[in-house]
């Protein structure tokens, strides 16, 4: 999902960098941190990352393992100064 960037402010994403947060069970981070390998131009990041949970054991996999992915993001815009009008 895209972040809101507003228009009338001429806002553009500049960079951005993702982080796994609320990790639980994960190890084998790759890469570590997760890398941001392109931002389209309405906002959009796309990211790269992966990790492995417990291991199985007699063929149950509990599915405990979980990170969220927690991307921050860079705004420019571009904010209209108003002159004042000569007296």
């Amino acid at each position: 999902m895209p972040i809101n960037l507003d228009s009338t402010l001429h806002e553009r994403v500049t960079a951005a960098t993702a982080l796994l947060v609320n990790q639980v069970d994960v190890h084998d981070v790759d890469p570590s941190p997760p890398v941001v390998t392109k931002v389209d131009p309405d906002g959009t990041a796309h990211v790269r990352y992966g990790f492995k949970g417990p291991a199985r054991k007699l063929i149950v996999c509990t599915g405990t393992g979980r990170a969220a992915v927690e991307v921050q993001f860079t705004v420019h815009q571009q904010m209209p100064l108003r002159e004042p009008a000569n007296r």
